[in-house]
């Protein structure tokens, strides 16, 4: 990618490396960036499988977008299309939801899980903190499925 990010606050982390708020110079316009560590080669591994499962399941209205992938010296980047919480906190924060709710939530979720499926992906690490919504004025059925880093090919 020869694009220029300038870097923004930091939104998680976990056993591989960070994902901080990118915004691009040229656009203004804002991305999730999962940063792992090159001196880490089991990290790298799992950045590459997760980069390739994520190609492979490009299009989906419920699996985050992956837009592409740089390194520098140090780090290999994956960039992601930015959402907004995820459902974890956003439980803790609002509490359990109507039924009605919830069912469009596990709908999306269900949705995206098939097409792992059929394109032959095992997402390997669905929970409330992998599931992302988009924004808070979005509806439940527009939530979309993250952190492919522990998947794999079946």
């Amino acid at each position: 990618m020869e694009k220029s990010y300038i870097l923004g606050r930091q939104v998680g982390s976990g056993v591989d490396g960070s994902v901080c708020v990118i915004t691009e110079s040229s656009t203004g316009y804002q991305y999730a960036c999962k940063s792992i560590d090159r001196s880490d080669n089991a990290a790298v591994l799992h950045a590459h499988a997760e980069i390739t499962m994520l190609e492979r399941l490009r299009g989906h209205p419920n699996i985050v977008t992956y837009n592409g992938h740089f390194e520098d010296e140090r780090q290999l980047h994956i960039v992601m299309d930015l959402e907004g919480d995820d459902l974890c906190s956003h439980l803790q924060e609002r509490g359990p939801r109507p039924e009605k709710e919830a069912a469009r939530i596990l709908k999306a979720v269900v949705s995206a899980v098939a097409v792992c499926h059929e394109r032959r992906v095992m997402h390997r690490d669905i929970k409330p903190d992998n599931v992302l919504l988009p924004c808070k004025q979005s509806g439940y059925e527009n939530v979309k499925l993250a952190d492919f880093g522990a998947s794999a090919d079946f």
